[in-house]
């Protein structure tokens, strides 16, 4: 479903990178189902390899012969090769623990002269059309501080040209996209990615259920009563919210 979600965001854009044709060797981080890599190679089928790279063996083993998936932790020292044409990854910024080491020194030194790096993450906004108490923000926040006590930051994406700058990347840019919390938008295609969206944050509630909540001090009842809030808010379409998703693309210099 994420995945289709940012087809329709990216009007089918696989990436945003400046590359022209399609890479002869990627490396896709966090690459979760893989779907993203396999829609790389059906699209590319005569590049060299594209290597996907996940904590957990969630690939389809049947796959082309020019994509591979493998089971490691990005945030490790890499054993799986170099001289990359393109490093890509999508909407894993905020779980990592150290984002300079993964998306800046371990990048960088894999990557050829003149190759691209991709990732995006995403932060939250709205028109003020929603209420003091609105309960999804109030869940993305509890969220966001119960990660930060694991060292995670849920807004990294917000501040990473200077990390790019500073490991060495040029032609740094970033493009940012509306993504709706809900079917509130006048324009269908908008009204889409809300529907996607929304499904997918109400995944995401449920994986970590009451977690942050507990961190927040609140105690069963009210975490009941405050999720039964969060999924309705969801679905108030008077409620004009919505989060950008931000890609940052830089190359490594030629």
């Amino acid at each position: 479903m994420k995945h289709a979600m940012m087809l329709e965001l990216t009007d089918g854009k696989l990436f945003f990178a400046l590359i022209g044709d399609y890479p002869q060797k990627v490396i896709d981080l966090a690459t979760g189902t893989g779907i993203w890599a396999i829609d790389y190679t059906s699209r590319a089928p005569s590049c060299r390899l594209v290597l996907g790279v996940d904590f957990t063996p969630i690939q389809p083993d049947w796959v082309p012969p020019n994509l591979k998936f493998i089971v490691d932790d990005v945030e490790d020292e890499w054993l799986n090769g170099s001289n990359y044409d393109f490093v890509h990854m999508r909407q894993v910024t905020l779980l990592l623990k150290q984002p300079e080491k993964v998306l800046l020194s371990h990048s960088f030194r894999h990557m050829k002269p003149g190759a691209w790096i991709e990732f995006g993450g995403m932060t939250y906004c709205d028109d003020s059309s929603t209420p003091h108490d609105y309960k999804v923000q109030g869940m993305l926040d509890a969220s966001a501080e119960a990660f930060k006590k694991f060292g995670n930051d849920f807004r990294i994406a917000n501040d990473l040209e200077p990390r790019l700058a500073a490991a060495g990347f040029t032609k740094i840019s970033v493009k940012k996209l509306k993504v709706p919390i809900g079917t509130w938008p006048k324009d269908k295609k908008l009204r889409l990615i809300g529907l996607y969206f929304i499904s997918i944050l109400e995944a995401l509630f449920r994986a970590i259920g009451g977690r942050p909540l507990i961190a927040a001090g609140m105690d069963p009842v009210e975490i009941e009563v405050f999720l039964a809030g969060v999924r309705k808010d969801l679905k108030n379409t008077n409620y004009h919210s919505y989060m950008e998703y931000i890609f940052w693309t830089a190359q490594k210099p030629k």
